[in-house]
This record gives C-alpha cells, structure tokens and sequence, in this order.
C-alpha cells in the first residue's frame, strides 16, 4: 500500500513524495561519488493535463536513499521545472515534480534531469503524436520496450509503478451471444509485460446488475477454467470477467 506525503515549498512548486508504507530506515546520500545519479530517471510525465497542474515523476530504481538537492529538471528552452531543494527519493520509491506554471510545451518538448554537479543522468522527448495531449492521461515510461507510451488509466499513476506495466487480460470465451448450459469453458490469455506470474479471478453479473459474483478466485494462469452453470436463470443475460493480478500486486482484466 502507497502512503503519500506532501512538501509544499513557496512559490509556484509543490512536490509530493510517494513512499511504501513500511518500516526503513532513510539515510541522506549525496552525490559526491555519483552511485546514486545514475538509478534515478524520468518515469512519467503529465505534459498537457485536462485539469490541474503539469508534472514530472521520477523514479528511484537503486538501493540507496538520493538527495536531490541541488538537482534541476529543464525543458528544451533550458527553463527550470520545479524545486528539488531538501527532497530525498529512497530506493523503489517515486518522487513527483508537480508545476504550476504551463512551462512544457504541448506540442513536442525535451526534459533533462541533473545531478548536483550539472551531469545529465537522463533525458525524454516528446511530441503529441505519442498521445496523452489534453486527454487527462500521462506519458508513462516503458522499461521493457524502452519507449514511452500513453498511459492506461486517467490521470496516469503518480507515485505508483506504470500501467503500462500492468497485466494484458483478453476474455477468449464466452465472447459473447453463445447460449450456455451445464458445464462451460471459461477461456483467456493473460500476460503480464516483464514476464510476472500472475493469479486469476473469474466473476460473473447479470446483464443489467451491477454487482459481481465471485466463481473462483487465486487460479493458475493457464487459460481456462471449468464453470458449472447449472445453477444460474434460464433465459437470462450474464457477463463474465477475468481479472489477472500480478506479483507487485496490480491488475488488469477484460469482459
């Protein structure tokens, strides 16, 4: 579970912190030997948002806690995004830029992230083509196609691990208008982007309920699990959902 807490600075910035509920102890690192620089990098980016401010979230992927202060985010016009003055990002931990301003452009921008000595640890470019243009999603990074792709959810995922990452799920049977009876194959394909294992969920509603109905729950992933049926109404109307949940805990499922 993410727990979030949020440093308000003067001024035009605010940057929230996304850290896990759970017990560590954070140590201030700095920069000095450069082992840290180089685990921190841009993850998502909030370019033109529907409503609310711009932001740039970054992402910690090393073991040790990063002092970001003296660290600057720059657009392509070589503006400064943000205050990271005092803000530390510990390891697995995300940290998001949030501006009030409308300083990136909407239509195609670069960002650029510095260390405390002005090195460049990592840079994105973007342009509208690639989506999340005033639709209320994000550009998230993709570490697996090493590409950016427009989020999944609205909003995108601020200070959490990127939908885009999160499992791919397909309902292949029933697909719809079959008349069903006795004993059925539910049929799906589940897979998760970086190769994580994956439990299933298999629910059921009627057409016009609101509610679902659980049919079995923590299933292996292999594509296809026997519903009794027999004890459903005749002559009515069901939809069938599978949910694919994955180790880290996210999900993702079809009807």
């Amino acid at each position: 579970m993410y727990k979030k807490s949020v440093i308000k600075k003067m001024g035009s910035i605010v940057v929230v912190a996304a850290m896990l509920a759970s017990a560590f102890t954070v140590m201030s690192v700095g920069n000095a030997a450069g082992a840290s620089s180089a685990n921190v990098a841009i993850n998502e980016i909030m370019y033109n948002p529907a409503s609310g401010n711009e932001w740039v979230e970054l992402f910690n992927s090393g073991d040790s806690t990063v002092n970001l202060t003296g660290w600057v985010i720059k657009d392509a016009a070589n503006n400064t995004f943000g205050d990271l003055t005092n803000v530390e990002i510990p390891p697995g931990e995300y940290v998001v830029v949030e501006e009030t301003g409308a300083l990136l452009n909407n239509g195609n921008d670069s960002i650029h992230l510095f260390d405390d000595s002005m090195t460049e640890v990592d840079n994105a470019t973007y342009d509208d083509s690639m989506g999340a243009d005033g639709n209320g999603k994000t550009l998230e990074y993709n570490p697996v196609t090493d590409t950016w792709e427009e989020s999944l959810v609205d909003g995108g995922t601020s200070g959490h691990r990127n939908s885009v990452l999160w499992p791919v799920v397909t309902v292949d049977y029933p697909a719809g208008g079959e008349v069903i009876g006795g004993i059925i194959p539910v049929q799906w394909t589940a897979t998760s982007p970086e190769g994580l294992d994956l439990t299933i969920k298999i629910e059921y509603k009627n057409e016009t309920g609101t509610d679902w109905t659980l049919v079995a729950d923590n299933e292996e992933n292999d594509g296809t699990y026997n519903w009794d049926v027999t004890a459903l109404s005749a002559n009515e109307r069901y939809m069938v959902k599978v949910t694919a949940t994955d180790t880290m805990g996210d999900s993702g499922s079809d009807v």
